[in-house]
């Protein structure tokens, strides 16, 4: 039901168009999988996602990031 509803959603389809965000913004985060992987968590989050995990696997170690929507914040 509702997560597909959610993966339906046009708000949530403009979340993944990492395109949008300004040059300066994306090379903030770093050109790299994870750093844009955690420049679409962000942008997620904005779109209204509850609940996102960046996962990034490298030969050395998994690490794992979660960004978790807090209203009193936004």
């Amino acid at each position: 039901g509702r997560a597909l509803a959610m993966l339906g959603s046009e708000r949530l389809r403009r979340a993944f168009d990492l395109a949008k965000e300004p040059a300066e913004e994306r090379e903030a985060y770093g050109r790299t999988t994870y750093g844009q992987g955690c420049l679409l968590a962000r942008r997620l989050v904005e779109h209204g996602a509850k609940f996102v995990t960046v996962y990034f696997s490298d030969l050395v170690e998994n690490r794992y990031q979660t960004v978790q929507f807090d209203p009193a914040f936004h």
